[in-house]
């Protein structure tokens, strides 16, 4: 707070020294604006706290919705698995009643190639998955 000596302010009026009192009222602004000033950075920094915690929810719904569909993809892919080895098995079963050794040779060789193929693998790529579930023009059917 800086005291400036206002010109003409020595004058005494009924006890009252000018010079004090417009040297105490300068004091006072200079406070009130470092209290504008200290209000003005709070509230920038409200505002960005806001802005960041915005933020970090955007991300967290992002993450949210790449778990559900990376659970449903994953589920479905697994279904299909069960359905296609179940298939597969019921087909061994009878290639084995039929004792047709060539086609229980067929099936067995179908399936070590669908047990060499993990859905996993589809999603492997997280970068790439995340840049399509981030496209709006990216058509999810199930």
């Amino acid at each position: 707070m800086s005291k400036r000596a206002v010109k003409g302010a020595n004058k005494v009026v009924k006890g009252l020294d000018l010079a004090a009192f417009v040297n105490e009222l300068i004091d006072a602004k200079g406070t009130v604006e470092s209290i504008v000033g200290y209000l003005r950075e709070a509230d920038q920094h409200k505002t960005e706290r806001a802005r960041i915690a915005a933020e970090a929810t955007i991300h967290v719904e992002r993450v949210r919705a790449f778990r559900e569909v990376v659970g449903q993809y994953l589920d479905r892919a697994f279904d299909e698995r069960r359905v296609n080895f179940d298939a597969l098995f019921a087909r061994l079963d009878q290639c084995i009643e039929r004792g047709d050794a060539q086609m229980i040779g067929a099936t067995l060789g179908a399936m070590v190639e669908l047990a060499k193929h993990s859905p996993l693998a589809a999603v492997s790529d997280a970068a790439r998955f995340q840049r399509a579930i981030e496209d709006k023009e990216t058509d999810w059917k199930f």
